[in-house]
């Protein structure tokens, strides 16, 4: 065996060999824009997942929103937030390891969301099925402008159910 053959498979075992260690099989994938209404908030399921989980998301805008992780009952008592006037009531805040308001970075001109580490895999902890919400309301912290127009967003959320544990 040639040298050249020899460090090609070296290297695609070590590819092979470490997937493993970072593996699992995705439950769900979303990469696509969105558009959420003003005043409402754009909703994706993630089912239960028996087991260890991982969600990682990075969610991109061009004016400020935030990012929401609901069990089903905080999910509805949002829904029921958003049919609601502005300050009547708590609103929920869900996972707020999770949850995080965009952030505007200048030098690309963009507002985004993200898990830890430029999206970066975070644990997924719930007990049942969860919702990952995208808001253009004045429900959490970001600031609705007076005359609030529809949003779009490119979304690209990835749950994983770990089969390693990590």
């Amino acid at each position: 065996m040639d040298r050249r053959s020899f460090l090609a498979t070296a290297a695609a075992g070590a590819v092979v060999g470490t997937a493993g260690c970072a593996g699992g099989t995705v439950v769900v994938e979303t990469q696509r824009d969105v558009t959420v209404q003003a005043r409402s908030g754009w909703a994706r399921r993630i089912p239960r997942i028996d087991g260890t989980a991982a969600i990682s998301f990075i969610a991109r805008a061009d004016r400020v929103f935030e990012t929401f992780v609901f069990t089903p009952d905080e999910y509805s008592r949002y829904q029921q937030a958003l049919a609601t006037p502005a300050g009547d009531g708590p609103a929920p805040t869900g996972d707020t390891d999770l949850g995080t308001m965009a952030v505007h970075d200048e030098e690309r001109g963009f507002y985004a969301a993200q898990t830890a580490d430029t999206g970066g895999q975070e644990p997924l902890e719930a007990d049942g099925p969860v919702y990952f919400v995208v808001d253009h309301s004045a429900v959490g912290m970001a600031p609705l402008p007076e005359r609030p127009e529809s949003l779009s967003v490119f979304v690209d959320l990835t749950v994983t159910k770990k089969t390693l544990p990590v």
